[in-house]
């Protein structure tokens, strides 16, 4: 299967507008108007809200001083894109290195949910790594500190922001000399997040980003399996649509996952392999964040 890869812009807010920049979690309003200061009504697919608080789709709409962020998605739109993902990132080995060097191999990008507690690593070692994939142009996202089931334990405000803002804390404290990028996003450890969790980490700045693709590698499946759970899943969506596809590296073994960047090398020819950055740009830029016929992954729904 072969397509053209498109690449879109991020169109980004900015606070210097009429208006204050937020989130828009409610339903259009009949009369077009959008914003914080409207009741956080948002607007209809493929518009954006106006910095005078206009939904429309016109270039006075859609720009950089649009006011509306999105709070969660769970693909790129429909456009021929694939953004290969990794959870659970605490960069065990020899996994992290195998895995780093294939996506090199093959010309890949990927993006790290890193979670620096989940699996012991030498500090030393960890930041190496994460100067490594960082060089190499792949992203990393925020996936909590010590990976509790958030929804599950009924976690607080206090508990959430600590797990979500302890993962940046770590790194700048245990790797300062690593140019490490803000963490814009979050992945709920098992997808699992309640509505009122994931308003909350907005309010912390961060989107909530899912995935439209489960590999089901932490199952314990073989490869040959794994690639049936995702070319099944991907021909469940409309035909030419993107994914984000969850992985974790600690399986990145033989057994395991290993090989599956070979397989969609081939059942993706032609895409593009974007980081989940381009991913949230391109989403949007069309005005469509949730896959049309994959659910949110979990209990968090937007």
């Amino acid at each position: 299967m072969s397509r053209s890869a498109v690449f879109l812009l991020l169109v980004t807010a900015t606070t210097s507008t009429f208006l204050v920049v937020g989130l828009c979690w409610n339903p259009p309003r009949a009369d077009a108007r959008c914003g914080p200061q409207y009741g956080s009504a948002g607007c209809g697919p493929g518009q954006c809200c106006s910095q005078w608080g206009w939904c429309g789709a016109s270039g006075s709409h859609c720009n950089s001083d649009s006011i509306c962020s999105t709070p969660g998605f769970n693909w790129c739109g429909p456009v021929t894109s694939i953004a290969l993902t990794f959870d659970d990132s605490a960069f065990a080995e020899p996994q992290i290195t195998n895995l780093l060097d294939d996506l090199d191999r093959l010309g890949m990008k990927a993006s790290f949910f890193v979670c620096p507690n989940c699996y012991p690593r030498r500090v030393v070692e960890y930041c190496s790594v994460l100067q490594r994939l960082l060089d190499a142009g792949h992203a990393i996202e925020d996936h909590t500190l010590n990976h509790p089931n958030l929804a599950g334990t009924g976690a607080t405000d206090a508990t959430v922001a600590a797990e979500v803002q302890g993962v940046p804390q770590w790194l700048q404290a245990n790797c300062p000399g690593v140019p490490v990028p803000t963490l814009t996003m979050f992945r709920p450890p098992e997808g699992s997040l309640t509505s009122t969790q994931a308003k909350f980490i907005n309010t912390l700045g961060y989107i909530v980003a899912t995935w439209t693709i489960d590999s089901q590698d932490w199952a314990g499946i073989d490869l040959s399996q794994m690639k049936n759970v995702v070319a099944s899943g991907y021909e469940s969506l409309p035909f030419g649509s993107s994914a984000i596809i969850v992985h974790h590296d600690w399986y990145y073994t033989t057994p395991g996952s290993r090989g599956i960047l070979d397989f969609y090398a081939t059942y993706f020819a032609g895409y593009q392999f974007v980081t989940i950055g381009q991913c949230l740009a391109q989403c949007q830029t069309l005005g469509s964040c949730k896959a049309p016929t994959a659910a949110l992954p979990g209990i968090y729904d937007s």
